[in-house]
């Protein structure tokens, strides 16, 4: 929001330049972002017309402006360039706001010594409705004046960036009470008076849902003439960044930036009925708002209405069909507060903020409601010559009751680490608007109604803090209890992390939120995934609309994205929680390891790249498993996972619990994502993997006997994989057993049809004694037994 310095200075004398006022309001919280002149309009006046000749043959005019010192010919192709009409005029020499430099130059044959200027060439707003064309100044203007002094542009523009609980900054009154407090100068506000008539107002007004609005007052004005404001109302606008309309929209903006309280005037005879009903909207109503866009209501949506129908979404726009043109006689002013969180909803799913719902977004005055509408209505009459009729319509449902908070000045010091006295601490509360009552180093302070972020004794605190100044404060060290290392959580993870980097993996962090075609090019049913997925109600853009089900889809873009510039081989995680639709109000979040490999592991002097294959992943997964302890592992062959190739494929168990997939990823997604590689992906299940890793270690003494290798080969069906094996031999919990290998899978013709054979290397060792061949053999032979009663295996024989 942008505050002009001048209008500050109408309420409150200022002994600062306005970078020092600033400097100082941003001190105490309020912050300027900027401090701009609007003044640097020099050899620019206001001059007169005094001849106006067209050019034959052209559009164009040769005019004569006086400027009171000298005459000049101008060559201008505006239409509204008239005898005896006064305008502001760039001499040979001025540059413009937009950075042009005004020179006399030769158009058509004719020198033009200078420019006659518009509203939008010194940077300002034309009013609404007004063709573009030259800026026509009252007749009253001095000749040859500086048009900075005559449009009041030897000011300052304070562009303010606050916080979303100053809504009470965010009018030129909020700034000069803030101000008033930085000087100690009183603050001049003087309550406008309006003579009223002893007959009621002929409006009666209505509120169906008084939890939504809680005051709103009306009242009439006859006789109005419409038409432009006075240059003063329409350069204090224009400063302010609102386009001039007509003298009673005018007033109401002018009061919305003076007071903060947004207002609203309704062509009277438009009205069906007099009668005004603040009630929520009806299911299937629409109204058509001043913006021209007709918008569809829902029934959580309030509206003020008349007899009919809505005339204006209250607290954000009125209607088009109350609107005030040049053809009203009469009006309806209305002033009301309107509960902030309905007009912010309201304003979110219509798509349309205003200035007026910004302010009633972040609570506005209640108790100024009645101020704002007596000075505009005395504005009004002033500019329009427009009669009250009637008295004020004032419904006041549910009347404001100040808050009262005790204040402790020893917790204050406490809390603030300074010292404050009873005196100073009054002072500033009173400085800011607060009512105070003493007492034995306490206060009762009572909340003005404009400041209804005061809630709680911390927050008096803050107005202590600002007012006495941050940089007084002293530095001190934090002071209070710690805590040595990190949690068993956090170990874990940064522990997983680790061995993941350790093992060659490069950690990407991916958005949470994806776009749901990426199931589709994953070959899974979008509907399906959508009906569990979690959908932003007001997604950025449909890339990022839905929260992901799998960490897959940001790994594959990450592995694009590298491919596409020539980075071709890389392995890459991720950690990160997916999101699932839950009966509970909060969707369900589970965190998920990813994984993804593509093109070859780089090689060296004395080996080949090696390519990154199933295999290759599965034993970095499998080294992984055995770093973190986890011993009773597996891959069994899976055949359903649609994204993966059905032949390279395996869901992963442990301790028979499910907790993931790995495979290459299947051709027609290859083909989706366009790799030039086959990519392996894998995924698990974080949540699930450290109910079971084994996070104390405990040393094992090493055997002083010798270990003894035996080599065995088994002939079984060619579907049964060999980790189905494994899992039988170290069910068999064989003390003596240290270690498995497989070093060799066999299909031949020997074997016979459907047969493979599969050669595993066990390592015995004892710690009592060294094993005798015998010993061996036995346990061997126990081995062989019972891996072919669970899975058919018969040693081989040749």
């Amino acid at each position: 929001m942008n505050i002009s310095f001048n209008w500050i200075q109408e309420f409150c004398e200022v002994p600062f330049t306005a970078q020092e006022l600033g400097d100082k309001l941003t001190s105490v919280g309020v912050a300027v972002e900027k401090v701009t002149y609007l003044g640097k309009l020099e050899k620019i006046v206001v001059g007169e017309i005094l001849e106006v000749k067209a050019i034959p043959e052209t559009e164009l005019y040769k005019v004569k402006v006086s400027t009171g010192t000298g005459i000049y010919e101008v060559i201008t192709g505006a239409k509204n360039a008239f005898i005896g009409e006064k305008y502001p005029f760039a001499l040979p020499g001025a540059v413009l706001p937009n950075g042009i430099k005004i020179e006399e130059r030769k158009i058509r044959g004719f020198i033009s010594q200078g420019m006659l200027l518009s509203a939008e060439e010194l940077g300002l707003l034309e009013r609404k409705g007004v063709e573009s064309g030259l800026m026509i100044l009252p007749r009253e203007v001095p000749v040859g004046e500086n048009i900075a002094k005559v449009l009041d542009l030897d000011d300052y523009l304070l562009e303010l960036d606050l916080t979303p609980n100053r809504g009470d900054c965010l009018s030129v009154l909020g700034v000069a009470r803030e101000v008033a407090a930085l000087t100690g100068h009183r603050l001049k506000l003087l309550e406008p008076e309006l003579p009223l008539s002893e007959s009621e107002c002929p409006v009666k007004i209505t509120i169906a849902n008084p939890e939504l609005c809680h005051r709103y007052m009306g009242i009439v004005l006859t006789n109005v003439k419409v038409g432009p404001s006075p240059l003063w109302l329409e350069q204090k606008l224009r400063k302010s960044g609102i386009r001039p309309i007509n003298n009673i929209v005018d007033v109401t903006n002018y009061i919305l930036l003076e007071y903060g309280q947004p207002l609203h005037a309704f062509d009277l005879e438009k009205l069906s009925g007099p009668e005004i009903i603040v009630r929520n909207a009806k299911p299937g109503e629409k109204i058509t708002t001043l913006d021209g866009v007709s918008r569809e209501l829902l029934p959580d949506m309030l509206v003020i209405a008349d007899r009919e129908k809505p005339v204006a979404i209250a607290g954000i726009m009125g209607g088009q069909n109350t609107e005030v043109d040049l053809e009203t006689k009469a009006i309806l002013i209305e002033s009301a507060w309107f509960n902030p969180v309905s007009v912010r909803k309201t304003a979110r799913k219509l798509g349309l903020r205003t200035d007026a719902s910004q302010r009633f977004e972040k609570n506005v005055d209640i108790e100024g409601v009645k101020r704002a509408l007596v000075k505009a209505a005395q504005m009004i009459c002033e500019l329009t010559g427009g009669t009250i009729q009637g008295k004020f319509e004032d419904v006041y449902p549910k009347k404001f009751e100040p808050k009262v908070i005790a204040v402790n000045l020893e917790k204050v010091e406490k809390f603030l680490g300074i010292s404050l006295n009873l005196v100073k601490a009054e002072e500033i509360l009173e400085s800011l608007g607060f009512k105070v009552i003493p007492g034995n180093n306490k206060l009762l302070v009572e909340v003005p109604s404009y400041r209804p972020d005061i809630a709680l004794e911390a927050d008096i605190y803050e107005e202590f803090a600002r007012y006495l100044g941050y940089n007084n404060f002293p530095d001190t060290l934090p002071v209070g209890l710690t805590t040595s290392g990190y949690s068993p959580e956090y170990n874990l993870e940064y522990k997983v992390k680790n061995l993941l980097a350790a093992l060659g993996l490069q950690e990407v962090i991916t958005y949470s939120f994806i776009n749901p075609e990426s199931y589709k090019k994953l070959g899974l049913s979008v509907d399906e995934v959508l009906e569990k997925s979690v959908v932003l109600l007001n997604p950025l853009s449909i890339e990022q609309s839905v929260m992901r089900k799998t960490l897959l889809p940001g790994l594959l873009d990450v592995a694009k994205r590298n491919e596409n510039r020539q980075q071709e081989n890389l392995m890459l995680f991720e950690i990160g929680n997916v999101f699932e639709k839950s009966s509970e109000e909060l969707p369900l979040e589970t965190k998920f390891i990813g994984g993804i490999a593509l093109g070859n592991k780089p090689g060296n002097w004395f080996g080949k790249p090696q390519k990154y294959d199933f295999y290759y992943v599965k034993g970095l997964l499998e080294s992984f498993f055995t770093a973190l302890g986890i011993k009773l592992y597996s891959f069994l062959p899976a055949k359903d996972l649609p994204f993966l190739h059905p032949g390279k494929a395996a869901r992963i168990y442990i301790e028979s619990i499910e907790v993931g997939f790995i495979g290459e990823l299947h051709p027609l997604v290859q083909r989706e994502f366009e790799f030039k590689n086959s990519p392996i992906v894998f995924e698990l299940n974080y949540d699930v993997l450290k109910t079971v890793v084994k996070q104390d270690k405990k040393f094992t003494p090493l055997s002083p006997y010798p270990e003894v290798k035996r080599d065995i080969a088994l002939v079984v069906e060619r579907d049964i994989p060999a980790g189905v094996l494994l899992e039988v031999i170290e069910g068999l919990a064989i003390p003596t057993l240290k270690e498995i290998d497989i070093f060799d899978v066999y299909e031949g013709e020997k074997l016979g049809s459907g047969k493979k054979s599969i050669a595993f290397s066990l390592t015995f060792s004892s710690m009592e004694k060294t094993l005798s061949d015998e010993e061996i053999n036995n346990t061997i032979a126990y081995i062989v037994n019972a891996l072919q009663e669970k899975t058919g295996a018969v040693l081989r024989t040749f």
